[in-house]
């Protein structure tokens, strides 16, 4: 599934799925699909429509504008890598991820097999994965390489895991395992299939 991501900008590493057949709005507006805080941001700045896989940005009137790699657009098709500049944010359009473009699908950390990336943020990545010891179909979450050699964001990720497995209530995710495999930081949770909790 296509997504957007945030690169750069107060909000960065924030991270949305583009699914089919729906129309995403950008902006400073509560109401937006990917709400940002820049203050150059209109509260309804742009969106993207996702049809008939295509994914299309569409400026909404805004002040600032809308930039596609660097060009004021109106309107413009969105293709994998392009950057849309909304504000002073810069956001990435990435394509799905498959074996080719993700290293990590179709491998085994620590007892799990990594099947699709799910979902992106600021300090990893989340994939459905298989817990091969079980066969249940789990999310695994794991830390960027970028601070796997750093004891402070270490130490802060299992802080995570561990303070949400500490939660048990139906409507939050249950954590199962956290642990580190070859250099990877994990920690595996209960997969929710069905999109995005956004509204």
């Amino acid at each position: 599934m296509p997504s957007l991501v945030v690169e750069s900008g107060k909000d960065k590493g924030l991270a949305i799925e583009l699914c089919e057949d729906r129309v995403f709005l950008i902006g400073r507006g509560s109401s937006c699909d990917l709400h940002l805080s820049d203050t150059l941001a209109s509260r309804h700045h742009c969106w993207v429509e996702s049809r008939d896989r295509k994914c299309v940005l569409k400026d909404g009137g805004s002040r600032n504008g809308s930039f596609l790699n660097g060009r004021r657009v109106s309107e413009a098709e969105l293709m994998p890598g392009d950057q849309i500049l909304v504000g002073e944010t810069l956001i990435t359009f990435q394509a799905e991820a498959t074996a080719s473009t993700d290293p990590l699908i179709g491998k085994d950390i620590g007892g799990y097999r990594i099947l699709e990336l799910i979902g992106k943020g600021g300090m990893g990545r989340v994939y459905k994965a298989m817990q091969i010891s079980l066969e249940r179909v789990v999310a695994i979450k794991i830390l960027s390489r970028q601070y796997a050699t750093n004891a402070a964001f270490i130490e802060r990720f299992r802080r995570e895991a561990m303070a949400l497995a500490r939660l048990t209530h139906p409507n939050i995710v249950a954590v199962y395992d956290v642990g580190e495999s070859a250099g990877f930081h994990y920690f595996s949770m209960e997969y929710m299939s069905g999109g995005t909790v956004a509204v």
